[in-house]
């Protein structure tokens, strides 16, 4: 099953899910998270841009670099003041969005396993995974 056909089958599920008692609200619902999906994806399409920026990857070189040097400098391995600069590298680079992606990615996961495993009475289990997803979106680990 692709990507769309996914977000779809979960998009007529929360439809179902709100249809039988106001299609209104699973309208508005429907709405409100394409609203959220397309905030997301401009966010990534911006980080997708300044990953392609040479300027980026310039100034996390020079920011590994140091890291590196000075790892060097306390007299670490090769290896560990290389895998220094590169962990420096990567934590200069800041994609939010990407998390945040990710994150409600995640969640639907677990809300779909959710709908599955209350299908088969598992209730409590159920309502632990809806719990889950409500955590990650709100930006919490679990």
């Amino acid at each position: 099953m692709s990507t769309n056909d996914e977000r779809l089958a979960a998009d007529v599920a929360l439809f179902r899910k709100y249809g039988g008692s106001d299609k209104a609200c699973a309208i508005s619902e429907l709405e409100k998270q394409l609203r959220v999906r397309d905030e997301a994806l401009e966010v990534l399409a911006n980080e997708n841009a300044m990953l392609s920026d040479a300027k980026t990857w310039i100034q996390a070189s020079e920011i590994g670099s140091k890291a590196a040097e000075k790892a060097d400098l306390s007299g670490a391995a090769e290896n560990d003041a290389l895998l220094a600069g590169m962990n420096a590298i990567i934590d200069s680079i800041k994609t939010p969005g990407t998390k945040l992606y990710l994150r409600c990615v995640r969640a639907e996961g677990l809300e779909l396993a959710a709908e599955e495993v209350a299908r088969a009475g598992l209730d409590m289990f159920a309502r632990e995974l809806r719990q889950k997803a409500e955590q990650l979106r709100a930006g919490e680990d679990y």
